[in-house]
């Protein structure tokens, strides 16, 4: 057993070179080390939309396209529209948005018009 294995279960301060931690944690913990590396960089991504620009809720996002949150729901679900929660709420970035009625405009227009027509 390594003086780091000894020093596991006990409570206190050690000073460890930054490279033989790294290296031991990359022989003894590889797996676990990667799938935490992989969570704080979905993290830090999370922060940095978050940060990015204001996003829109689910019910922003339904009426910013003209849809009922339910279609929107059903859209996040088959992969249509990027979406991501943060906070326990659904959040959809405005440029999402925006892709969405650029990639679909005719589509989007014809809703758009019908509802309009619908409304008068």
């Amino acid at each position: 057993m390594n003086p780091l294995e000894q020093l596991a279960g006990q409570r206190a301060m050690i000073m460890v070179e930054t490279d033989t931690f790294v290296s031991w944690l990359n022989s003894h913990y590889e797996e676990a080390f990667m799938e935490g590396v992989r969570q704080g960089y979905y993290q830090a991504e999370l922060a940095a939309k978050a940060s990015a620009e204001e996003p829109y809720t689910k019910k922003e996002a339904a009426l910013a396209l003209g849809f009922s949150e339910g279609t929107i729901d059903n859209m996040r679900r088959r992969g249509e529209l990027e979406s991501y929660e943060y906070g326990g709420q659904v959040r959809i970035e405005k440029s999402e948005v925006a892709r969405w009625k650029r990639v679909h405009s005719n589509l989007y227009n014809k809703m758009y018009n019908l509802n309009k027509k619908a409304k008068q």
